[in-house]
């Protein structure tokens, strides 16, 4: 009888750990493929085709709302699905509305890590997206650089957001800027890593005109 008992919690045991596995990598799937959505964006305006479905209001309904708001994924992730929505919407409400929640929900997950520098630059990136004011994004990178100085996400983003706004950058700045590009070993940066940030319009043209002012050109620089 004992035997059977201890047979049957371990089957019953057995059962749960299988079940929270299964939860646990469908949550960590989806955190990873808004990871990998938000990965592709650009700031840069971009046209979607009339033949693609777009995320207006008509169309927003419960499937855009996360499978699980469970232990496997956290308010960062819920903060880039809203941001991916609300880049992807063709209806100004719709952008507006998800944009606020994105920086609600990146806000609160730093209450959660507040020394997370990677969190920090989403919600710069986010704040950029929205239109905010150049100090105010400005204010964000600068905490993310000082919470995570050697971070790659951290130099590609604050690289990109400076050459952007080059003519306004004070000369600090600018001197950040030919660090990034000049010193990049410094923040264990390999050149091909800007790879993604050389091939932007205008923003690219700047890197590699610094760059092919100090005799470096990168391949997507030879143009």
């Amino acid at each position: 009888m004992g035997s059977r008992m201890i047979a049957a919690v371990w089957l019953i045991g057995s059962i749960l750990l299988l079940m929270s596995a299964v939860n646990k990598g469908r949550d960590d799937w989806h955190s990873q493929v808004i990871r990998n959505q938000m990965a592709s964006l650009s700031v840069e305006s971009v046209e979607t085709s009339s033949d693609k479905a777009l995320l207006d209001g008509t169309l927003l309904d419960d499937t855009l709302e996360p499978d699980s708001f469970g232990p496997f994924i956290d308010h960062g992730s819920i903060g880039l699905y809203y941001s991916w929505i609300a880049f992807q919407s063709s209806d100004e409400a719709t952008k507006r509305d998800f944009a606020k929640r994105s920086i609600e929900q990146l806000q609160l997950q730093l209450h959660f890590r507040p020394l997370d520098s990677a969190i920090m630059i989403n919600k710069a990136n986010q704040l950029w997206r929205n239109g905010e004011g150049f100090d105010d994004v400005m204010a964000e990178f600068e905490l993310a650089q000082h919470l995570g100085p050697y971070e790659p996400l951290t130099v590609k983003e604050s690289l990109t957001y400076y050459l952007a706004y080059w003519p306004e950058l004070s000369s600090e700045k600018k001197n950040v800027v030919l660090s990034y590009l000049l010193d990049h070993e410094k923040y264990k940066m390999k050149l091909w890593q800007y790879d993604s940030i050389l091939v932007k319009p205008i923003i690219g043209e700047r890197a590699c005109a610094i760059l092919g002012f100090n005799n470096i050109t990168p391949y997507y620089c030879r143009g």
